[in-house]
């Protein structure tokens, strides 16, 4: 890998629009405050134009965020400090992957041990875990016992063993050998891991669904690495198939959710998107009539803020016309005779 000069790869663009929108209203709210005080002196209010001057400063400071990589490794950016990661450190087999995309080393302070990917765009953070892929080593496996007990939002329990699946939900006892599951699909943000964002136990007429949140999954009794290790002992691989985020889901089923809660994501951001436009409007009016035109024009361009979501509803919707071409490369592999021709199996 040939990277003397090295790589930059700067924050997702999503979050530099917002860093500098907020660094914008800042800043006009901090020149209206001082006109407001210049037009209204009050001798014993406290003075909050510098608070809202440096609150600015925190969004400007993320701006500066960098990553850079090279020869010799990774470099994290951030104001005037840098954090090396060396493709050694990588390679030693202590560092652990967490939540979506990050790297944490158990040796380093606590205020340096983490590397986050999650906010760089996707195909940026694609081509960096691809090389941190190439000298990775995972952890050793966790000690996993031959049962697992796993308690399931409030009323669900779930029993993991040698024999199957033991379903305890709402007074009803379901029982699956693991002869009669027919198939296991695991979404992981990258193939070199053990643990899962989603994994999907299929059985007729249902399935048991495991996923996480945020980086906390929805269940208690083992971890997401401890699941894995159990249910690859007893599940044949013909069986088994590895999602990728941002792939296309291996089942046409998988696709169809996807797609349905992509969208309702979408439609739930642009509502919040239009309502919080809305109150930023109806309250720059009553200023307006209160306090003056004057005083509402200058304070307009904190109504952008209302408008972000909006910015976020794009990306789902794009996100959601993809997944509806997925749904056509299906229909069409399925009248060619190759419906699973694009899908990934474990190796």
């Amino acid at each position: 890998m040939k990277l003397s000069h090295g790589i930059v790869y700067r924050l997702d663009g999503q979050y530099r629009r917002s860093c500098w929108l907020l660094v914008a209203c800042s800043v006009v709210m901090f020149f209206v405050a001082r006109w407001m005080d210049a037009i209204n002196p009050a001798p014993n209010r406290p003075d909050g134009c510098w608070l809202i001057l440096a609150l600015a400063m925190l969004p400007g400071a993320i701006l500066t965020c960098r990553l850079r990589m090279n020869d010799q490794g990774l470099v994290q950016e951030f104001l005037c400090r840098e954090t090396a990661w060396n493709w050694e450190d990588i390679a030693s087999g202590r560092i652990r992957k967490h939540g979506f995309w990050t790297l944490i080393d158990p040796a380093r302070k606590w205020w340096g041990r983490r590397l986050r990917l999650e906010y760089l765009p996707d195909a940026d953070g694609r081509e960096v875990l691809a090389a941190i892929n190439l000298v990775y080593q995972l952890p050793p496996p966790p000690e996993t016992p031959d049962q697992l007990n796993l308690r399931v939002g409030f009323r669900k329990q779930v029993r993991l063993s040698s024999r199957g699946l033991e379903i305890h939900s709402a007074q009803q006892l379901r029982q699956v050998a693991w002869e009669q599951v027919d198939a296991v699909v695991f979404l992981r943000s990258d193939p070199v891991r053990r643990d899962f964002q989603r994994l999907i136990i299929g059985f007729r007429p249902d399935e048991l669904v495991l996923r996480t949140h945020q980086n906390s999954p929805c269940w208690s009794g083992a971890t997401a690495e401890q699941i894995s290790v159990l249910v690859g002992r007893h599940v044949d691989e013909s069986k088994t198939w590895l999602w990728i985020h941002g792939e296309r889901p291996p089942r046409q089923k998988d696709i169809e959710t996807e797609s349905t809660k992509v969208l309702s994501n979408a439609i739930q951001l642009w509502w919040l998107g239009l309502i919080g436009t809305v109150g930023m409007l109806i309250a720059l009016v009553c200023l307006g009539v209160g306090n003056g035109w004057l005083q509402a024009l200058l304070m307009s361009p904190s109504a952008l803020i209302g408008a972000v979501p909006f910015w976020l509803a794009h990306d789902k919707w794009k996100e959601h016309a993809k997944l509806l071409g997925w749904l056509r490369d299906v229909d069409s592999d399925e009248e060619s005779g190759n419906g699973q021709a694009k899908t990934t199996r474990l190796p």
